[in-house]
């Protein structure tokens, strides 16, 4: 007994085969994708690896019957799926959910399935679990920061102030903020939202140390290699990690970067192949903040400024940042995962780096920069 599932096309169609046996256990049972087409010999020998006791699915197209009647008589059953009824089964209820969660889970179980069957999240440990609920935390108060900023700003605008973010974010200047002739009531507005500005941005400031001391604790040696890419500060690099975890997770850069929200999707049909926008569902973490780094990355080697000068040219600054940073991020992937620094490390920057991070995690700490061979 085997089982068909059939993506056709006009001159051709991909087939999907699962064989069950009698006496091997279904676990061991793998599934076959050929490509055959229509108008030649690879059909015939399609129909003639057919048997009565086979089922076969098509999607539903311009030729599906067609093709129903050549296998028909074939095979024990022939069924055509309704392709949009399908997509667009909205019902949703929880005995649904639960039925479709019970099917999908006995096929993976039985069919030793893979990700495509069924995309399951990694459980991370503990410890790990609290790193990113700091980091969840963090962008809150970075956020909240960011709001106080623009708010302030606004009633400056409005009083016909021309005053800069920057000034707003220096704390030296705020005290002579507050001295510009503004009547009491806007006054009173800006007090309050520099108080509160100044409290959210001192409990940040405790939450950043949270995430070093963490950070240092799990992720010492990888943060050690990071911080040699230019562009990289210890936030980021405990980012990375807090997403990534492990880096023998991901057998591939491409699986790498895909998880990091770096990789475009791909969408493939017949002859036709095309690139899409970076995929959404996948962590966000790491290339949040390596957004704001772009321009330090291109001038972090020969090898990624060439790469970004020949990527700007004609795109969308959007694409060739997310190319940038992809890049990047493949590097990271093999001094992870070979253990070696960054090609082009700038010895005095990383030192500095390197060591302002160890003294924030360990003031009292003498031990001094272990210098590595660059990859």
């Amino acid at each position: 007994m085997a089982f068909y599932g059939i993506d056709l096309h006009t001159d051709s169609f991909v087939s999907a085969r699962m064989d069950l046996q009698v006496g091997i256990s279904i676990n061991k049972t793998s599934i076959k994708i050929t490509k055959h087409y229509l108008q030649d010999a690879s059909f015939q020998q399609f129909k003639d690896s057919l048997t009565k006791e086979d089922y076969v699915i098509i999607e539903a197209c311009s030729n599906a019957f067609w093709f129903y009647d050549q296998i028909i008589g074939l095979v024990k059953e022939c069924y055509i799926l309704d392709v949009n009824k399908y997509n667009a089964n909205n019902k949703k209820t929880d005995k649904i959910d639960g039925k479709k969660l019970a099917k999908k889970l006995a096929y993976y179980v039985i069919t030793n399935g893979d990700s495509d069957d069924l995309p399951l999240v990694y459980v991370p440990p503990k410890a790990i679990r609290e790193l990113r609920a700091l980091f969840t935390t963090y962008r809150l108060n970075k956020k909240t920061t960011t709001q106080f900023k623009c708010r302030i700003h606004s009633i400056f605008t409005e009083n016909g102030f021309d005053i800069s973010k920057k000034q707003i974010s220096n704390p030296k200047n705020r005290a002579k903020l507050l001295e510009m002739p503004i009547n009491d009531i806007w006054k009173s507005q800006l007090k309050i939202l520099f108080a509160q500005m100044d409290a959210v941005e001192q409990e940040t400031e405790k939450i950043k140390q949270m995430i070093y001391e963490l950070g240092y604790r799990l992720f010492n040696d990888e943060i050690t290699l990071l911080l040699s890419i230019k562009g990289f500060s210890p936030l980021t690099a405990i980012a990375l990690m807090s997403d990534v975890i492990d880096i023998n997770r991901f057998p591939s850069v491409k699986k790498f970067c895909a998880y990091l929200r770096t990789a475009p999707k791909v969408h493939s049909s017949n002859e036709k192949t095309v690139i899409g926008s970076t995929n959404k569902f996948s962590r966000t973490l790491t290339c949040t903040l390596m957004s704001q780094s772009v321009e330090h990355f291109a001038k972090s080697g020969d090898h990624l400024g060439a790469f970004y000068e020949r990527v700007k040219k004609g795109k969308k600054a959007g694409v060739y940042r997310m190319a940038l940073i992809r890049k990047t991020l493949v590097c990271a992937y093999y001094m992870l995962k070979r253990n070696k620094l960054f090609y082009w490390t700038d010895e005095n920057l990383y030192n500095d780096k390197l060591r302002e991070f160890r003294n924030t995690v360990n003031p009292k700490s003498t031990k001094k920069t272990t210098k590595k061979t660059a990859a």
